[in-house]
């Protein structure tokens, strides 16, 4: 209860502070629980601490190198600190583990959001190899 609530307070962007505490009272519990991590690795990035953010979201894979969510969460680190490349693997990887996931755990707006992110950043990829005198 302490990760769930402290996980939406984070995903909002609201009560930052709070919703560290929370998720850190659950990790004291249950220190090598992967959602947790991802929980603390997403309020991290919701607070703009990007190296605590990706070195949490890295240690929740370890924990669970199969869920969707962390490795879209680390591709949004990854994208908010300029590395769109890395960014693009993880947005890939979360696709792919979408579709290993049981058809009633699959949450559609999650995977059309990741859809978006990666091919955003193939459109950028694109942009950034043609020549500069091909552009107007």
């Amino acid at each position: 209860m302490l990760n769930y609530y402290g996980y939406m307070l984070g995903d909002l962007g609201i009560r930052l502070e709070e919703a560290q505490s929370l998720v850190q009272r659950a990790l004291a519990e249950d220190p090598y629980n992967g959602a947790y991590l991802d929980s603390l690795g997403w309020v991290y990035y919701k607070e703009n601490k990007l190296a605590d953010a990706e070195a949490t979201l890295r240690k929740a894979l370890e924990r669970d190198s199969h869920d969707p969510t962390m490795h879209s969460h680390l591709g949004d680190v990854y994208a908010k600190s300029g590395r769109h490349e890395l960014a693009a693997a993880e947005w890939v990887k979360s696709l792919a583990e979408w579709k290993r996931v049981l058809p009633a755990d699959v949450e559609p707006e999650k995977v059309a959001e990741v859809e978006k992110k990666v091919s955003q950043s193939k459109r950028r990829v694109a942009q950034q190899s043609v020549p500069d005198t091909a552009k107007p």
